[in-house]
């Protein structure tokens, strides 16, 4: 019991609320709960990180498809960070504009002058 209140202290309330109790009085084991979590999400870690990151590496984006490609990718970021991947922020950025198609990346490049 102490287990399951260290890793429930540790979860989002969205995370939490979605683990069922394990029996009627609502107890449950670490196992349980870790098992939960790994059915729900299907994070393990490390190498699912990886992975995730290597797919967003090959994500296309198509000039006629670009707001798919924007969903697509704010989804792998997402669960990116729920692997706990270590990744900088400013490198996944570059790597998204770097995958817009070129007269996107023209617009947000002029867009700071464009202020002025």
């Amino acid at each position: 019991m102490i287990a399951d209140h260290v890793i429930s202290t540790r979860l989002s309330n969205l995370v939490r609320v979605s683990i069922p109790p394990n029996n009627i009085l609502g107890t449950r084991m670490a196992r349980t709960v870790y098992e939960a979590i790994r059915q729900l999400y299907d994070l393990r870690g490390f190498a699912d990180g990886l992975t995730i990151y290597n797919a967003l590496m090959a994500l296309p984006c198509h000039p006629h498809r670009i707001q798919e490609f924007v969903v697509k990718w704010r989804a792998g970021v997402s669960r990116l960070h729920e692997c706990q991947y270590p990744i900088s922020g400013h490198l996944m950025i570059q790597q998204f504009i770097s995958r817009l198609p070129e007269s996107v990346r023209t617009i947000l490049t002029l867009s700071p002058t464009l202020e002025n």
